[in-house]
């Protein structure tokens, strides 16, 4: 007797948990799911373009002073090449000097822009975490009002298959302006 009372206890509570499964996995398939397109509403996004034409010019301004550097370098190879017969030691001496703390400027200069948690990768953060946030506001506004739970973005990661009728880039694209 006690053997069964303990059996349809473990029934009942069989039968619970599975109803409690049951009802929970009604409840994950209505959660409405969207995505969006990040790397498109970027690129459409005239805040964004503007965003990228800053940090090329950037780029294109440190590599131009690289280049100085290079040129001003090569020259003062080419300098101690044609004197070396004509200097004194010590004039030699100078220029080598001058020319070694040309080199690791340069070389502190590239680390210093171009290598990680550089001033290119500051730059970059400071330049687009406004715009990153305009776009995650837009989306969560968007996606709120269309009553999704969730959304995705395939830009970031890879989806098998969308429904394009829960694409919420245009939408998003069309709050940001």
């Amino acid at each position: 007797e006690i053997y069964t009372m303990y059996l349809y206890d473990g029934l009942r509570m069989l039968g619970l948990v599975s109803l409690n499964t049951l009802v929970g996995s009604v409840d994950l398939f209505s959660q409405k799911v969207a995505f969006i397109a990040s790397d498109e509403v970027r690129e459409r996004f005239p805040e964004a373009k503007q965003a990228l034409q800053r940090i090329q010019a950037y780029v294109e301004e440190w590599k131009r002073e690289l280049e100085v550097m290079k040129i001003t370098l090569e020259n003062l190879e080419l300098e101690i090449k044609k004197n070396r017969l004509i200097w004194t030691d010590e004039e030699r001496r100078i220029k080598e000097t001058e020319m070694v703390a040309l080199r690791k400027k340069r070389s502190d200069f590239a680390s210093s822009h171009f290598e990680p948690n550089g001033e290119y990768d500051k730059t970059v953060v400071a330049i687009w975490k406004p715009i990153e946030e305009k776009i995650f506001a837009a989306t969560s506004a968007v996606a709120a009002a269309e009553g999704f739970d969730y959304v995705f973005d395939k830009s970031k990661m890879p989806i098998p298959y969308t429904n394009y009728k829960f694409d919420l880039t245009v939408k998003v694209l069309k709050k940001l302006g």
